[in-house]
């Protein structure tokens, strides 16, 4: 499968040249790189291409614990991994380090049956084979979307909807430092979408308007609005992303500091647990994000058995020992 390797073929250059887009980015990256060292430290413009192949293709995006793009690393080993939508194994980072985890049972003895996502896996089956063909020049036959063809695991009732969503969100980014009043008149925007048009939480749109709803509602310190939309993610997260995804971890996470939020001791320690336990697999129990959560559970943990015990602030009672 084309951009699973860094060894080199004539089919990347030739997908390069006929990619427009991708041939004005390196253009202006030859041009400059010339004009900083010189002609003649340049290998030549064939190989040249051929290098820029290699790392547009096999490069990863680097993340933090909490998932979020940190830059891009090109790391020879993994590049060799074959994409699926359905994946048995994820790359999770621990600072610069990249690590490859087993999520599923692989039964192989080479490279050639491990599996991982090139992608983000919220997203149409369409969008999915849009994004791979485009990037990475090839079309996926993976396990999942395969069952897609027959029942999509997202759905889109109508492409004006999903668009009315979008407007929101590029209407929010547009404002520059939005006061509390802001982000309340987007979240009662969103909810209101919500209301009027009924749509299953597995509709693109749908899913679009809950995530402008959470986000509104943590950035405007409104947790109890936030537990709402943050719960009604979790099926379609579990479903699309599975359970051992940090991205699924990261919503168990963000749903448990809610609740932690609202007051909710008990609920946020349930969903702290489920965070744990998933971030067990996905990165392991000497990564930092695990043993993070294994502090917090246990916080919330001795917090709660000191208030049933009549001690309502411990760091107050300690100190007054």
């Amino acid at each position: 499968m084309f951009g699973a390797s860094t060894k080199s073929t004539k089919n990347d250059v030739e997908h390069i040249k006929n990619d427009d887009e991708r041939m004005a980015k390196f253009t202006l990256l030859w041009h400059t790189v010339e004009a900083f060292l010189g002609e003649e430290w340049l290998p030549s413009y064939d190989t040249g291409l051929e290098i820029y192949g290699k790392t547009v293709i096999n490069r990863f995006g680097s993340c933090d614990d909490a998932n979020t793009s940190g830059g891009i690393g090109l790391y020879i080993g993994p590049s060799v991994f074959d994409h699926s939508c359905d994946p048995n194994a994820q790359v999770v980072y621990d600072g610069r380090k990249l690590l490859l985890r087993e999520i599923k049972d692989i039964d192989c003895d080479t490279a050639d049956g491990v599996r991982i996502a090139y992608i983000d896996l919220l997203k149409l089956q369409k969008e999915r084979a849009a994004e791979l063909k485009n990037k990475y020049y090839f079309d996926c036959d993976c396990s999942r979307c395969a069952a897609e063809k027959v029942t999509s695991y997202l759905t889109e009732k109508s492409p004006a909807l999903t668009r009315q969503v979008s407007s929101l969100w590029s209407e929010l980014k547009l404002a520059e430092s939005p006061s509390w009043e802001a982000y309340m008149k987007f979240l009662e925007a969103a909810e209101r979408f919500i209301a009027a048009n009924g749509l299953p939480e597995n509709d693109i749109a749908q899913e679009d308007a809950r995530k402008l709803a959470t986000y509104c509602s943590v950035r405007g310190r409104m947790f109890e609005f936030a537990v709402t939309h943050l719960k009604a993610r979790v099926q379609i997260y579990r479903k699309c992303y599975g359970q051992f995804h940090p991205v699924y971890s990261n919503l168990l996470f963000n749903l448990a500091s809610a609740l932690r939020q609202s007051g909710r001791d008990e609920g946020a320690l349930k969903y702290f647990k489920e965070a744990s336990n998933s971030v067990a697999v996905s990165h392991g129990k000497e990564h930092p994000r695990y043993q993070m959560l294994a502090e917090v559970v246990l916080r919330c943990t001795v917090e709660m058995a000191a208030r049933n015990h009549g001690i309502p602030d411990l760091e107050k009672w300690a100190q007054s020992c």
